[in-house]
């Protein structure tokens, strides 16, 4: 009986963080707004979360490692969202994979959608995932194309792949006007870079 109180606790904590983090961003956010709202003492909110960092990443990663999995589904396993080290997928892997990897971002979205909108306007993991990006078109470049290009000219791209997604998932309402045009985003991007 404990246990499901604590975890009654935890889950009123993460509710009034993720409405916290919605309407202030993660840099504004204060423990003791969201103790407040959580209706505790920030002492309590603290023997639950040792510190600010630790209750966003709680937030967010669980997310984020949603978005890996269908990653890693979507490639077969070549492309992981949590690391990029030697990946050894053709323009044909990629080309196959968008379809189902944009059909599992856009369920991940439905069932996170604010969730998805913090980390998309979240600095700390934006960089996270433009260097992901970045570190991706630079691991295909050597494979794919003859010449290898300024590793900044990846970032540049990378950056606008990023912009366009932010945008698409932090504005878009209609599920299925997201859903459309996310999956033409995502394959005129790869036209973009060539496959």
């Amino acid at each position: 009986m404990a246990q499901i109180l604590k975890e009654n606790v935890r889950n009123k904590i993460v509710e009034a963080a993720i409405s916290e983090i919605y309407q202030k961003g993660v840099k504004k956010i204060s423990m003791r707004n969201i103790a407040s709202k959580a209706e505790m003492t920030v002492g309590n909110l603290y023997r639950y979360y040792p510190s600010k960092e630790a209750l966003v990443k709680s937030i967010i990663y669980p997310v984020i490692n949603k978005i890996d999995y269908a990653i890693k589904n979507a490639s077969n396993k070549k492309i992981g969202f949590l690391n990029v080290n030697d990946i050894n997928v053709s323009i044909d892997d990629v080309n196959e994979a968008i379809e189902n990897l944009a059909d599992k971002l856009i369920e991940i979205y439905d069932d996170n959608p604010i969730v998805m909108k913090i980390i998309m306007k979240n600095e700390f993991v934006n960089k996270n995932i433009i260097d992901w990006l970045a570190n991706l078109m630079i691991s295909f470049s050597d494979k794919w194309y003859e010449e290898h290009l300024d590793d900044e000219y990846y970032y540049i791209v990378a950056t606008s792949i990023f912009g366009g997604m932010s945008y698409a998932f932090s504005n878009i309402e209609n599920r299925e006007t997201l859903a459309n045009n996310f999956k033409l985003y995502l394959k005129h991007i790869i036209k973009i870079l060539g496959a």
